[in-house]
């Protein structure tokens, strides 16, 4: 309702970038839901042998961690993306990108998908001698904590 108003009192050139931004978001939020009904879903996850125990964000089952993913697929020319240099991922975070990037290639033949993994976050799970927290952290925190 908001966009429609400023459609009207701006213009369509005004508000296309706007709209192509909320477009992004529901298609991105509907292509997970597919991606985590599908089988490949989800992925295992890596132990990180310390005093301070760290596992992604996940759910023991049989003693085995299992990460979750979430990916925003953005169109290029709504988002005011600055490009910078990719971190390395760790094996198993790459395994998790590669199955969505085969996943959204089948779906959308002929379209590239590019990392922004500047951009990205993650949440460690770590077991301390005082107890559990979990940590927000960059993805380039993620490479040098594994």
């Amino acid at each position: 309702m908001m966009i429609s108003k400023l459609k009207a009192e701006c213009g369509h050139q005004f508000t296309s970038r706007l709209e192509g931004m909320f477009n992004d978001i529901k298609i991105s939020r509907d292509m997970m839901n597919d991606f985590k009904n599908q089988r490949q879903f989800p992925f295992r996850i890596f132990r990180i042998p310390s005093n301070s125990e760290c596992c992604a964000n996940s759910e023991s089952k049989g003693g085995a961690q299992e990460a979750d993913i979430n990916v925003t697929v953005l169109t290029t020319g709504f988002w005011p993306v600055t490009s910078s240099d990719n971190c390395k991922l760790p094996a198993e975070a790459k395994e998790a990108a590669d199955k969505f990037k085969t996943f959204y290639g089948n779906r959308n033949k002929g379209r590239r998908l590019t990392w922004q993994t500047q951009m990205g976050t993650a949440e460690l799970l770590c077991n301390f001698k005082k107890g559990r927290r979990l940590l927000a952290v960059h993805t380039y925190q993620v490479h040098t904590r594994v």
